[in-house]
């Protein structure tokens, strides 16, 4: 039986304000569990309440990053970013990719910030308001990967995607190149055992034309590296192709 390469691009290090893992633990585990590829993708924000571009120690994760890479070479390692809302951020989209990434992860988190303070809005909204946001960006382009469509169901059991709107979301993946991530956190992190998004968007997504898909962890901590990838990655609908990123350009996997 051929191996499948198990591939998590989607991780957080201690570069991240939320998370304390080295890059170090993350390569150990990955031998451990059988990952052969990593992607490094930590937090960039930009928004009017938080930002974490102004402190952001590019020189020393670039440093740490090529060491880590001689200590393992058996694993092939890649350092990306996860930039949030980079549709109203062109600039700083543009100052992150000056540092030559191998992968950008564009991802909606704070579309309240950009409202003012006094707004009111309840989960319902929210989550349509979320959806527009990510529907923007991908409309903008930029990036190449989009990141966890459909958050909120990895925080509520009771979420039901709107699949018109995500539809919509991956007819401009496919328009703009961008390819969808399938973030499996919500399997092992959230109450909704759903993928986002979900499979049956990932073969909608097949059925107009879509080819390429990350499958990823989305990990805070070693202890949930690869955790649910190699299972999801076997479930993908017939036609869909994995992929990894090196200076931005697509590497097919299958």
């Amino acid at each position: 039986m051929t191996k499948i390469t198990v591939a998590d691009l989607h991780i957080h290090t201690n570069y991240s304000f939320d998370s304390n893992a080295t890059m170090q633990e993350y390569c150990q585990a990955a031998i451990e569990r059988g990952v052969d590829i990593l992607c490094f993708t930590d937090h960039i924000e930009c928004n009017p309440t938080f930002n974490t571009l102004t402190d952001f120690q590019f020189a020393r994760r670039a440093e740490n990053f090529h060491k880590v890479k001689q200590q393992y070479p058996e694993l092939t390692l890649l350092l990306g970013f996860e930039f949030g809302e980079p549709h109203l951020h062109e600039k700083e989209l543009q100052y992150i990719c000056s540092f030559a990434p191998d992968m950008v992860i564009g991802s909606i988190h704070y579309p309240l910030a950009y409202s003012s303070p006094d707004t009111k809005c309840d989960r319902r909204q929210f989550e349509k308001l979320y959806l527009k946001f990510v529907y923007d960006m991908v409309s903008f382009g930029g990036i190449d990967v989009v990141g966890h469509i459909d958050m909120m169901k990895r925080y509520h059991s009771d979420f039901v995607a709107d699949e018109e709107t995500v539809a919509r979301i991956l007819e401009k993946c496919v328009a703009n190149n961008i390819v969808p991530e399938v973030n499996v956190s919500s399997l092992y992190k959230g109450p909704n055992a759903e993928t986002m998004p979900s499979l049956s968007m990932i073969d909608y997504y097949r059925s107009i034309g879509g080819k390429y898909v990350t499958v990823n962890s989305d990990s805070h901590s070693p202890s949930t590296l690869g955790r649910e990838v190699a299972n999801v990655t076997a479930q993908l609908p017939t036609g869909i192709r994995r992929c990894y990123f090196r200076e931005r350009h697509l590497v097919e996997l299958d």
